[in-house]
């Protein structure tokens, strides 16, 4: 018998940790929704993927579908979904279940216990603005039900403090979409200084206004008006912008739209781009926005850009500041466009944060690393991590 092994068991049975969870056990994934796109549909996607690749039987329920809205009926549907699925694994040795919203986890938790469902691990995960807008009620379910809370920077581990410690899983990329970034990063070069340099901004359409896309503009026209640079402004992502959005970029010739584009473009205009911009709003008043992490910022350095992240929230762990990128401090658009100049006019140091942001984001985001990392935080077995990572980290970038 390998005694290694044998220790490592022992070590993990003191930490009351069964180790059935190394032989790959079934995961039960309670899902906000399937198909409706967002941050935390991408994240879960990535991580039960992970699982998947890893050996684990990945059983997911959604509580809605695409084109399904959230009224009571399709929240009924959900709730016998639920309890159909957990009595056709009651014939497993045990499951791990991760319920990707705290919002679900009071319905969750009631089911787990009604069913009698045999748990060997039970997460919540806290993804975006849900970090400090779960109801008191929620916090008491998930103190008194001893949940393992996961969550995707350090900023929001620090967040959660008051409800006990919360192990942190940064979202990471599926290794194609890895791939197709780094090809795009080889593609394209930046533009010469006597090119206008080009900003890029990615998020979800709907939600432009929480992701700072007024500040933006308002920051751009400050930088061409002051600093007479001609710096153009490419707004990216899926659905729709607001009638009033619209109208409002028809006036300025310098703004472009590009909706629902596929990720071989996206990849391009990650790549095209002189500078990434997200600015994202932080308020805990209804309605509530943040940006817990910003996946974005990880995908342009890939792909070789310079970024600038928002003021507040937990970006700091998607980027360097200073090296990589910089950041305002605060979520005005005067101190955005400040920073804004510095990227626009000093064509060197940016092209310098475009490379070092290439190097840093290919070897920190690698998604073989972050995939064995997922598995090692979650307590199923994948192998041994020191050799992948000191390969990683000290192989030639390009």
């Amino acid at each position: 018998m390998n005694r290694k092994l044998v220790g490592f068991n022992n070590v993990h049975n003191q930490a009351g940790i069964n180790t059935n969870l190394l032989n790959r056990p079934t995961v039960l994934a309670v899902l906000p929704s399937m198909g409706l796109g967002g941050g935390i549909e991408r994240y879960a996607n990535w991580l039960l993927d992970v699982l998947k690749k890893n050996g684990s039987t990945v059983v997911s329920v959604p509580m809605l579908r695409a084109g399904e809205k959230p009224i009571f009926t399709n929240k009924l549907r959900f709730m016998f979904r639920l309890v159909k699925t957990i009595h056709d694994l009651k014939s497993t040795d045990g499951c791990i279940a991760i319920v990707f919203h705290p919002n679900l986890a009071p319905l969750s938790l009631l089911i787990f216990k009604v069913t009698r469902i045999k748990l060997l691990r039970n997460y919540i995960v806290f993804y975006g603005e849900d970090i400090w807008n779960s109801t008191f009620f929620i916090k008491l379910l998930i103190r008194k039900f001893k949940v393992v809370k996961l969550t995707i920077s350090s900023f929001s581990s620090g967040a959660l403090s008051k409800i006990g410690q919360a192990q942190i899983i940064a979202p990471g990329l599926d290794e194609e979409w890895f791939n197709t970034l780094v090809d795009a990063s080889k593609s394209f070069s930046k533009a010469s200084s006597t090119d206008a340099p080009t900003i890029l901004t990615v998020f979800r359409l709907d939600s432009a206004v929480s992701k700072g896309l007024l500040e933006i503009v308002e920051a751009i026209k400050v930088v061409r008006e002051r600093e007479k640079a001609e710096c153009r402004l490419i707004v990216a992502g899926s659905g729709s912008l607001s009638n009033n959005l619209v109208e409002m970029i028809n006036k300025l010739e310098w703004i472009s739209v590009e909706s629902n584009i596929d990720d071989r473009y996206l990849a391009k205009l990650y790549a095209q781009a002189d500078i990434f911009v997200l600015a994202t709003r932080t308020t805990s008043i209804k309605p509530t926005s943040g940006e817990g992490f910003g996946l974005v910022l990880v995908e342009a350095q890939i792909a070789g850009t310079a970024v600038i992240a928002p003021a507040f929230g937990g970006s700091d762990d998607a980027f360097l500041n200073g090296i990589t990128g910089l950041k305002p401090i605060d979520e005005s658009s005067e101190a955005l466009a400040d920073v804004l100049s510095v990227l626009v006019l000093n064509e060197e140091f940016r092209k310098q944060c475009s490379e070092n942001a290439r190097i840093w984001a290919k070897v920190k985001f690698n998604p073989k690393f972050a995939n064995r990392r997922v598995c090692h935080l979650l307590h199923i077995s994948s192998g041994s991590m020191a050799d992948e990572y000191s390969n990683l980290a000290f192989k030639q970038a390009d």
